[in-house]
């Protein structure tokens, strides 16, 4: 009857021990994440380890992900383990300790905020290879949770991408027109080069500005400008250009191409320039 007696309370023990265990699970799993991108992804790392560990009958360590699952779901993260607290001895101890060191300067460095789930995994990972060099049981677990760790620090580490430069919008195109001192017919060469014009219009709306030289009374010019503007217009109306997709102005004397002295004739300034509107 003794022996009865003490086997069932080793039962009871364990049942209360599963009970537990169960209960920290649960909570776990039925958490509603709270807190930033980092906490969510890390509570949610800490809960696929913990279930890991309820799987392979570490109670334990099962319990110990499943709180810091909770904590992190509520938005209050626990920091990387501390390798002191785990019985790793040698080149291993020294090993994890500078990799804590790094972690924790990539996390506290905007780490959570700008790659809060490569920090999550990274710092889950770390906790999961202090665990497995703690236990030091089974190498390939070791190995994974190390080269894991390793993997995710070094993106978190990694600098950001610089975002590839957008390439300055093209100045339109242009086109000169040319005319006869003191005239606004069009001659040949002209006439081609509103053509040109013309062609590489498609859906875009066109500027069509008219100038002259400096010779000859300011008035004059004036309208002798807008004189040429609409002699443009109305070959690029004639080559199929809509009416309602040119304006044309004249601006006289008062923006020479090339600068010159009143009253000097220069071929150059006596022209029409036409442009695509962006």
């Amino acid at each position: 009857m003794h022996a009865q007696l003490k086997m069932a309370a080793v039962a009871l023990a364990l049942l209360a021990s599963t009970g537990c265990t169960n209960r920290y699970l649960a909570e776990a799993q039925s958490a509603q994440p709270q807190g930033t991108a980092f906490d969510r992804a890390l509570a949610s790392d800490y809960l696929a380890l913990a279930e890991v560990e309820y799987q392979q009958g570490d109670q334990r360590d099962g319990d110990t992900y499943a709180r810091r699952s909770i904590d992190a779901a509520k938005g209050k993260p626990t920091q990387p383990d501390e390798p002191g607290l785990r019985h790793i001895r040698g080149a291993e101890a020294a090993e994890v300790t500078a990799a804590r060191q790094r972690l924790v300067k990539a996390l506290d460095g905007n780490g959570r905020t700008t790659k809060p789930d490569v920090a999550a995994r990274a710092q889950s990972l770390y906790d999961c290879w202090l665990e497995q060099l703690d236990e030091n049981l089974q190498k390939d677990h070791i190995a994974a949770c190390r080269d894991g760790f390793k993997a995710a620090l070094a993106q978190l580490e990694a600098a950001p991408v610089a975002a590839k430069p957008v390439a300055p919008m093209a100045a339109p195109e242009k086109f000169l027109v040319f005319f006869d001192f003191a005239k606004s017919n069009l001659t040949a060469d002209a006439k081609n080069t509103i053509a040109k014009a013309a062609k590489a219009t498609g859906p875009a709306r066109l500027i069509v500005v008219g100038h002259t030289d400096r010779a000859g009374p300011e008035d004059y010019n004036l309208r002798l400008s807008k004189r040429r503007a609409d002699a443009v217009k109305a070959e690029l109306v004639r080559l199929g250009v809509p009416a309602n997709q040119i304006t044309a102005e004249g601006r006289g004397e008062a923006d020479p191409l090339v600068p010159t002295a009143d009253g000097v004739r220069e071929p150059q300034n006596r022209r029409v320039e036409i442009t695509h509107a962006r």
